[in-house]
């Protein structure tokens, strides 16, 4: 299996990949940059899947909803629709836990359930979200799309949430 990681430096990206080198049969691992356009002439035919980890997160000097939304809803986007045409069967999403409402404020405290609405109260939430309809829309029988929404990511030498 032919794995691509997207986001080169992606904490949580780096997390996937030390997970699969301890896997047998280990998956080819390759990771690639979106900071620039030079995606945009890598073949990606030979891969079986993406995980799509780059993101705009944890940057409170950044408070432009566009550039969210450039950066976790089209980017994403653009990218899934180059895989798909390529001929990658599988397309991984890193959403977020924040396409819900704070869990402060759900009814019954912090408890998600399946009827838990999509409501984010956040820039980085909503920009999250729409990256989530976004690729899914691309989704057919040829091209598998999965939303993974994480909690609260943290750990050595994250520079998100320090719990």
């Amino acid at each position: 299996m032919n794995v691509l990681i997207v986001g080169k430096t992606s904490f949580v990206g780096q997390g996937i990949a030390h997970w699969f080198a301890q896997k047998e049969p280990q998956p080819h691992v390759d990771f690639i940059s979106v900071r620039d356009d030079g995606w945009k002439n890598v073949d990606l035919s030979g891969y079986d899947a993406v995980i799509f980890t780059a993101a705009l997160v944890h940057r409170p000097d950044v408070t432009e909803e566009a550039e969210y939304d450039r950066l976790n809803a089209q980017l994403p986007y653009e990218f899934a629709q180059y895989a798909k045409a390529q001929g990658v069967a599988q397309f991984v999403f890193f959403s977020s836990i924040s396409v819900f409402p704070s869990l402060r404020s759900l009814p019954g405290g912090c408890v998600l359930t399946p009827r838990t609405p999509l409501q984010p109260d956040t820039v980085y939430g909503r920009s999250k979200l729409r990256g989530e309809q976004l690729t899914q829309s691309l989704a057919d029988e040829h091209f598998h799309v999965s939303i993974v929404r994480p909690t609260y990511v943290y750990g050595k030498n994250c520079r998100g949430v320090h719990i």
